[in-house]
C-alpha cells in the first residue's frame, strides 16, 4: 500500500481530493496534514510517506517547509503539485544518484527520459 500524504491548510477542494482519492484507490493510505504547523516535516519524517501532494498555492504561501528539506529527509519522496488554475501536474522526484562522470550522468538522464513512476497506475 503506498502512503501519499496530502499538504493542507483544509480547503474544501483539496479536502475533496483527498476523499476522492480513498474512495478510488483501495491501495493508496492517504493522510491530511496541514503544511501551516510547525513541525510539519517532523510530522512527514514521522509519517515516511512515498507521495506528497500539494496545491500550488499552497507551496508559495508556505515557509515551514522547504521541497529542499523535503528531499534530504525523504530522498525516495515524490512530490506531485497539483496547479488548479490551468489543471496541471508537476511531479518532482528525489531520487539520488552517484554520478562520478559523464557516463554516469547520460545513464541518469536515458533512465530519466520517459520514465513515469508506478504512482501513477494508482491514482
Amino acid at each position: 500500500m503506498k502512503k501519499v500524504v496530502v499538504l493542507t491548510d483544509y480547503s474544501l477542494l483539496v479536502q475533496g481530493i483527498a476523499s476522492r482519492l480513498r474512495q478510488s484507490a483501495h491501495s493508496l493510505e492517504v493522510e491530511l496534514v496541514d503544511f501551516r504547523q510547525a513541525n510539519v516535516l517532523e510530522t512527514l519524517i514521522n509519517l515516511q510517506p512515498q507521495v506528497v501532494i500539494l496545491e500550488s498555492t499552497d507551496v508559495e504561501k508556505s515557509s515551514m517547509c522547504s521541497l529542499g528539506s523535503l528531499f534530504e529527509a525523504l530522498p525516495n519522496l515524490v512530490v506531485i503539485e497539483l496547479n488548479l488554475e490551468n489543471s496541471n501536474i508537476h511531479m518532482i522526484r528525489g531520487d539520488q544518484y552517484q554520478a562520478m562522470d559523464s557516463t554516469d550522468l547520460l545513464r541518469v538522464l536515458d533512465d530519466v527520459n520517459g520514465h513515469f513512476p508506478e504512482v501513477f497506475a494508482a491514482i
